[in-house]
């Protein structure tokens, strides 16, 4: 063997392979081991920053935490303060261990009036702490957070609370708060990575605390580093040491009076570094080894590694584009066979798991969008067999306060059921937040009969919760649980999350769509209510209006604009006295001008809400005459909209059809009559035929 290698590396041939493989092995492995190498070391330093600024967050929040329970406790001890009988503090005095908790969370607790202290619960104070700068905020029941007036860490940390009275008398809670429970020390301390120093600074960039020795050299260091701005990272060099740090504001403005605060963790770089030390001691080694393996396996191995490379590459870079159907065949019988058979499992699990993100994406997207309830369920019963391998769907919505359910499930087409839900049924649903299996050959609960006639073995139940309240389930029934992986289950969780949000919105839509149309009932019976001849003409003419509308063909968006229009057709008429609409004569040039005003009255009315863009035309032009002499603009034909075409038949009608306080209405054959007269010349002759169709429709 010796001997072969000694006269292949003394021919020419073997030269030359020797020189190949120095530039196209040995020199790219040394160059790939230093950039993986340093790769390595900034990966370690990106993932220490990822983490430490996320271990910030976490941090911050958790000290808001604690300062939300230490208000509660001031909270539960002015309560106990003001209300109870036998003494100031009775509420501890009856539970030792309340009082116990107490003491570990303040280092002092008194009750002040004014500066002067009242009463010393816990501890006593050596000087009345000052809150005098925010005593509006104690005032209006906020509860304020200050610091002391120490000029080195750790500063003491204030919080008080009104308790009771006004002015002079007024009655203040303070307490100065523990700091071994506020930052975290002792027993109950915040878990931090090893070589992790935790500090605190005011958003005055005044130091609270921190683990550090020497804190004022630190916060210059810092400070030289810009603290900027809500949340950031930044390197700093202090005592002879390099720093990752991260800071956090938090926020307590938001909730308690006083000041914000920042938030600071800083990790040694030298900890962060320490897992490559030992790689960088075998890396000259692990360079050796490979020129040695990479010579000695290369002249072996080349020809036989060459082809199934290629093919795993071209694989590779079609599932790069996205082509997961793509396979690999080697037929080598070494790992390279081994590795595309990996190599095709993985392209179909990914194929599998594309389709399904894709179709989760579309029924999200779908039912996220959609604002019916009914059209939320179809898409779920129709889209979830796409993603999950199931045999039928149901879906139920409840209401737990009236134990009502609603059913849903597909046989070709969308089927609706209401019953009442069994207590039993709706216990074991709310037992259990993830997921219920069920098997089909025993009994099943009565909302999952549907199911019943099905060839599956288990039943799988999603409650659907919403504000942590349960508003339904999706069941899913399957083959067999087996059949079920714990992918399929995470994503029908996650559209059960979705369609609960989509119910909500569906519902809120309603609600909203409800209000407004009951806002404008509202206000065209205000309109009508201003005089007692037009009671109910509104909403009349409304009524009318649309069944012209439909029998005109009118899509469902115009017929909805059509409406909101009729109802404030006259919301004008509000700014006309009484006297005029009331009078009973003729009414004089200037009183009738007066009335001529009510269209564009009600437009400016109108202008301001930008939904009702469209429903302003009507209001504006329902006085204008098809021949072009109506009111205000004297407009004649198309030039008027079409909604105030239909409009000005139904209002004439329904005028001249009732009492009016200068004459008694009209009978119904004399109404048509002049409607049909005026065809052509005050009306739309197409509205007019259409009027007169809905007319002998209703009479009929």
């Amino acid at each position: 063997m010796l001997k072969i290698n000694r006269q292949f590396f003394l021919s020419k041939v073997g030269r030359r392979f020797f020189m190949l493989f120095i530039f196209c092995a040995l020199i790219p492995i040394s160059a790939l081991s230093a950039v993986t190498f340093y790769q390595v070391k900034n990966e370690l330093y990106q993932q220490s920053r990822a983490t430490l600024k996320h271990l910030t967050k976490y941090t911050g929040m958790a000290v808001y935490e604690r300062l939300l329970l230490l208000e509660t406790e001031l909270q539960i001890i002015s309560t106990d303060f003001t209300e109870g009988a036998g003494g100031p503090f009775p509420g501890y005095h009856r539970n030792e261990n309340g009082f116990k908790q107490l003491l570990e969370r303040f280092t002092a607790l008194s009750v002040f009036q004014g500066s002067r202290k009242v009463q010393d619960i816990i501890g006593a104070f050596p000087l009345a702490p000052d809150w005098s700068a925010f005593d509006d905020e104690l005032s209006k029941g906020k509860t304020i957070l200050f610091r002391g007036g120490a000029a080195k860490p750790p500063v003491p940390v204030y919080m008080a609370r009104h308790m009771a009275g006004q002015g002079r008398d007024a009655l203040t809670l303070v307490g100065e708060v523990n700091p071994d429970y506020l930052w975290g020390y002792g027993e109950g301390a915040m878990s931090m990575p090893y070589m992790t120093e935790f500090s605190v600074l005011s958003s005055s960039k005044q130091l609270l605390v921190s683990s550090l020795p020497n804190p004022d050299s630190f916060l210059e260091a810092t400070l030289k580093g810009s603290i900027r701005g809500a949340t950031d990272s930044f390197d700093f060099h202090f005592d002879g040491t390099d720093y990752l740090a991260c800071y956090w504001t938090l926020f307590l403005q938001s909730h308690f009076a006083g000041m914000d605060w920042i938030i600071l963790l800083s990790q040694d770089k030298a900890s962060v570094s320490a897992p490559i030390h030992s790689f960088k001691k075998m890396f000259p080694l692990v360079l050796l080894l490979s020129f040695w393996v990479v010579l000695l396996l290369s002249v072996i191995s080349i020809r036989k590694s060459l082809i199934p490379l290629e093919r795993l590459k071209a694989g590779t870079l079609r599932i790069a584009g996205r082509d997961f159907k793509t396979r690999v065949s080697v037929d080598s019988g070494d790992e390279f066979e081994d590795l595309a058979g990996s190599f095709n499992l993985m392209s179909a699990k990914l194929d599998r798991q594309f389709q399904a993100l894709t179709t989760i994406a579309e029924i999200d997207r779908m039912i996220l969008s959609s604002l019916e309830t009914e059209k939320i369920i179809e898409i779920v019963l129709t889209r979830l067999p796409e993603i999950v391998p199931c045999q039928s769907v149901l879906v139920c919505l409840i209401d737990l306060e009236s134990r009502k359910m609603i059913r849903y499930h597909m046989n070709q087409t969308l089927h609706k059921e209401s019953y009442l839900v069994v207590d039993a049924d709706l216990n074991a649903i709310m037992a259990k937040s993830d997921h219920l299996i069920f098997d089909a050959s025993r009994n099943l609960p009565t909302f999952l009969f549907p199911l019943s006639g099905n060839p599956i073995d288990s039943v799988l139940v999603f409650p659907v919760f919403l504000h942590k309240m349960l508003s339904g389930v999706i069941a899913i029934g399957v083959g067999s649980e087996k059949s079920f992986q714990e992918a399929d289950i995470d994503e029908v969780r996650q559209i059960a999350d979705h369609v609960a949000i989509a119910l909500a919105n569906a519902d809120l839509i309603h609600e909203l769509d409800q209000l407004n149309w009951g806002t404008m009932m509202a206000l065209a019976r205000t309109v009508d209510a201003k005089s007692p001849w037009t009671a109910g003409h509104s909403e009349r003419v409304t009524e009318l209006s649309l069944s012209i509308g439909r029998a005109m063909g009118l899509p469902p968006g115009e017929i909805n604009i059509l409406h909101r229009a009729c109802l404030l057709h006259d919301i004008g008429k509000m700014g006309v006295p009484a006297a005029i609409l009331d009078k009973g004569e003729k009414l004089s040039v200037a009183e009738f001008e007066k009335i001529k005003e009510h269209p564009r009255a009600g437009a400016r009315i109108l202008e301001p809400i930008g939904t009702y863009e469209k429903v302003i035309p009507i209001v504006l032009q329902h006085h204008e005459r098809f021949d072009g002499s109506g009111y205000p603009f004297g407009l004649a034909g198309a030039e008027i909209d079409f909604g105030a075409r239909i409009l000005a038949v139904a209002d004439v009608y329904d005028s001249l059809f009732n009492d009016r306080p200068y004459r008694a209405g009209w009978s119904q054959p004399e109404v048509i009559k002049y409607i049909r007269d005026q065809a052509g010349i005050q009306f739309d002759p197409a509205v007019v035929q259409a009027f007169l169709e809905v007319i002998d429709k209703h009479s009929s």
